[in-house]
């Protein structure tokens, strides 16, 4: 499965042991569900919205559709050519526009 997420990237023998430990465990709340319109509207923090390009689990291109309606300041950076687990295959790219998003964003 980490596979199809994520294309190019290998688990180390920890991460795939932590993952089969993980198999087990059940959310007690259930699993999220999408924000509707309204909700997703009244968020008022700078907002930053990472996608990979090629998810099999989000759809990066509606979604930024979407924010640039109800949220037109949020931020969505969508890197070609990464699945969901953008943050493992392309690290130095991604938390390097992280870094930049919240240096422009520190209150302190």
């Amino acid at each position: 499965m980490a596979e199809w997420l994520t294309p190019g990237v290998v688990m180390t023998d920890v991460e795939r042991a932590n993952a089969k430990a993980g198999q087990r465990y059940r959310l007690a709340g259930g699993w999220a569900r999408p924000l509707k319109d309204a909700e997703l509207a009244s968020f008022a923090p700078p907002l930053l919205v990472i996608y990979g390009g090629e998810s099999v689990v989000s759809e990066p291109v509606a979604a930024r559709r979407r924010l640039a309606g109800l949220l037109p300041r949020a931020e969505v950076e969508v890197y070609p050519g990464t699945g969901h687990g953008v943050r493992g295959q392309i690290p130095d790219q991604v938390t390097a526009r992280i870094v930049e998003f919240l240096a422009r964003h520190d209150a302190g």
